[in-house]
């Protein structure tokens, strides 16, 4: 009975018996040599204290222990230490994993506020650039510069909602969607951005492949994939976007798993 009712100190502890743990304490197994004169001087002082340090175990292991001393008086006038410890090392990772949290909440809510900042500013120059290009005195060379700078506010607002979607601030808003038109658009906003030496060709599928997503992410994906194939071919080639409407079987989709 001894032995199974000093199972959990055993297994904290990292001792083999019952008899290794007697006559000590926690305290002295404390990794910062510094903490048993705080534990032992805040009793002292107060009467009693309660504390969290990291403990090493018997196989050099830490964990996070929380311990409770409180004093009182022996008979013969002396002081008496009684207390109490508990491993807190699961409550200790749970805390910092808070921690983290709440630092991924506040980094969101700086891209948040980033984001809108930057759309109020994006909003004017894309009305005007919209209003120059519709007017009709507008030389050629000129609504081609126009239509460049177009193409990269389309892009831009597209990362906007993408950092407020992030930031948790925008919800997400799937709907059907043809994959075909999806594609088509993210090649006209492409074409003009793309380098002499880049063939772009845009493959669609015979009839449409509707998908429920958020239109937004899905052309940002597409942007985004079509960017990073231009700049894998510094000397130029052929960039193709294709769109099949295909089904895969449980082995396909084991064997696509990381790919």
């Amino acid at each position: 009975r001894r032995r199974r009712e000093g199972a959990p100190s055993l297994r904290r502890w990292g001792s083999g018996s019952l008899d290794e743990l007697v006559g000590t304490s926690p305290v002295a197994h404390c990794v910062d040599p510094e903490t048993p004169a705080r534990l032992i001087g805040a009793a002292l002082r107060d009467g009693h204290t309660t504390q969290e340090f990291q403990a090493r175990r018997k196989d050099g292991s830490t964990f996070d222990v929380l311990m409770a001393i409180q004093t009182s008086t022996a008979d013969d006038g002396s002081t008496v230490f009684v207390g109490t410890s508990l491993d807190v090392s699961e409550l200790s990772h749970l805390r910092n994993e808070l921690h983290q949290l709440q630092k991924v909440e506040a980094l969101g809510g700086l891209a948040a506020g980033v984001a809108h900042d930057f759309n109020n500013l994006l909003v004017p120059i894309q009305g005007y650039v919209d209003l120059a290009i519709e007017d009709p005195r507008l030389p050629e060379d000129l609504r081609a510069h126009l239509e460049q700078i177009q193409i990269a506010g389309a892009r831009a607002a597209d990362l906007t909602a993408q950092l407020l979607a992030i930031s948790r601030k925008q919800i997400l808003a799937p709907r059907p969607t043809d994959l075909n038109e999806a594609a088509r658009e993210a090649g006209r906003l492409l074409q003009r951005v793309l380098r002499a030496n880049i063939r772009l060709t845009i493959d669609t599928a015979a009839e449409p492949c509707r998908v429920v997503v958020d239109p937004s992410q899905l052309q940002q994906v597409l942007l985004n994939l079509m960017s990073n194939a231009q700049d894998a071919m510094p000397n130029g080639g052929d960039l193709r976007l294709g769109v099949r409407d295909c089904e895969l079987s449980a082995a396909d989709c084991r064997a696509r798993v990381g790919g």
